[in-house]
This record gives structure tokens, C-alpha cells and sequence, in this order.
């Protein structure tokens, strides 16, 4: 059973467009918004956000593409009482597209997977130069025609091409930074074969550079024998290392081991 979490909590998206809109533009822009949504719930220090809460359509309206969106989770949470995920939200992601297009100061810990979910939320406005989005989140009443402490973001085509240029930029300016050698970082074994003599089949994360598993090789077999001799289950280690990361299209695609330094045992 779904509930709403807070009660009233709802974001209108309206795209009024002037052309048809590409199904799969509009599909990863849902998509986009859904991810950011979840993202800045999981990165929230607030104890009253729960990583189960999603958004969800509750209502399609007539018009261009109008949608109502409203965070539900599986079970009630008590803690959600005296919070505002949806004004939260909607003030963060103003935030970030003022700055992008240039319009305010850098929010905090920006991170590619914000960048790349906002430049997907404002593609089909940047294709149809005649279309606007407008984004409504704030608390409604019970009949959802009062709107109360609401964040109100209007996009047209100009400001929408300039947050995806800003975030396409900002993209290319971290990748820059994760290639090239990163010494002292921790590496995590998504997927491994505990063999010194495998070459293929090794992911791992490295949260420093990425949240993502990226495949790994080795500089050689004696990194890789160090590395997993004596470890029962690699994946429930971690391993202080120095890796030789490759790019491709903005993107980490490969993790060099370079350098073995230690074993890193996990809390658990």
C-alpha cells in the first residue's frame, strides 16, 4: 500500500509545447526529475527523509503535457510530519538552474548524476523553441486547488539552453578531473574473479571518482595476486590503491590498478 508522505505534498510539471515532443525526450525528462527527486532525498541529513520515498503521477491534467507528481512511500513514516520534501526539492533544483545559467552562486556538492538528471529535465525544452516548463511543488489543500508556501520555476527555450550548455560543461570539467592518476583512493570489488590470472570480468567503485561500478584491470598479474592473496571474499574488503582512470564521452570506463597499498576491512 502506497501512502502519501507528507499529506498535500504534490509538483506540477506543465510543458506547453508548440511541436511534438520526442517519446523519449519526454520519457528521460520524467525520468530525470524522478532520479534528482530520489537523489536529494538520499543526500538529505534530514533523519525525517526516508530513502522509500519516490515520486509518483497522481494525475494527468488536459492541456500541453501537465502532470502532478507526489512523493509516496510503502508504509507510514512519523517522521515526515514536519518536513517539506517537495519545497526542499524544487528550491535545490532552482538553485542549480539559476547557476548553470548563470543566474546564482554554485550550490554544494554538485555531482555528475545531478548534472546529467537536470540536463535531461530540460531537453525537450531546449529542442522546441517556442515551449516552456513550468514546475509547481508546494503543499495543496484537499480539493488540490490552494497551493500553499509555493516554489515556482519558469523555464523557456533560452534559459533551458543554457542550463543544459552549463551542465554539459560542468560535465566535461569533472571528467577532466576523474582521468589521470588518483593516488590513495579506496577501491571496492563490485565483481571480481578471485583468480590472479583473469583479465576480464573485474568492476569496482571507487566513490571518490565515481557511485558507479566501473570496469577494472590491472597495471599487472602481481597487482592483482597481492591484492586478492589471503582474501576469502574480496567484495567485503576494501583496498587502498593508486588507479590510472580512462574516460570516454565524460564518462570513468576503466580503473587502472596501478599500485596496491593495503586491505581496508569493512565496520560490518
Amino acid at each position: 500500500m502506497l501512502l502519501l508522505l507528507p499529506e498535500g505534498e504534490r509538483i506540477t510539471l506543465s510543458l506547453k509545447n508548440t511541436r511534438p515532443v520526442d517519446l523519449m525526450d519526454l520519457s528521460e525528462a520524467f525520468d530525470g526529475f524522478a532520479r534528482e527527486y530520489h537523489r536529494s532525498v538520499q543526500g538529505s541529513s534530514d533523519p525525517g527523509y526516508p530513502n522509500e520515498v519516490s515520486l509518483y503521477v497522481t494525475e494527468i491534467h488536459s492541456g500541453s503535457i501537465i502532470a502532478e507528481l507526489a512523493p509516496l512511500a510503502p508504509y507510514a513514516l512519523p517522521l515526515m510530519e514536519n518536513t517539506n520534501t517537495v519545497v526542499d526539492f524544487c528550491k535545490n533544483l532552482k538553485a542549480a538552474f539559476d547557476w548553470l545559467r548563470g543566474e546564482g552562486d554554485k550550490p554544494e556538492g554538485v555531482e555528475a548524476e545531478q548534472l546529467e538528471n537536470v540536463e535531461a529535465i530540460v531537453r525537450p525544452v531546449v529542442k522546441d523553441t517556442g515551449s516552456q516548463l513550468n514546475i509547481v511543488g508546494g503543499v495543496s489543500a484537499r480539493n488540490l486547488t490552494i497551493m500553499t508556501g509555493p516554489v515556482s520555476i519558469v523555464l523557456d527555450h533560452s534559459h533551458a539552453s543554457k542550463i543544459s550548455d552549463g551542465a554539459r560543461r560542468e560535465l566535461a570539467l569533472i571528467s577532466r578531473r576523474k582521468a589521470g592518476l588518483h593516488e590513495m583512493v579506496v577501491l571496492q570489488l563490485y565483481q571480481a574473479r578471485n583468480d590472479p590470472k583473469s583479465k576480464s570480468g573485474d568492476r569496482g567503485i571507487i566513490e571518490s571518482v565515481q557511485k558507479q561500478p566501473v570496469r577494472v584491470i590491472f597495471n599487472n598479474q602481481g597487482v592483482k595476486a597481492k591484492m586478492l592473496s589471503g582474501i576469502k571474499n574480496p567484495f567485503k574488503q576494501a583496498y587502498l590503491v593508486d588507479v590510472s582512470v580512462e574516460t570516454m564521452q565524460d564518462r570513468p570506463v576503466i580503473y587502472r590498478i596501478v599500485e596496491f597499498h593495503e586491505v581496508i576491512k569493512q565496520g560490518r
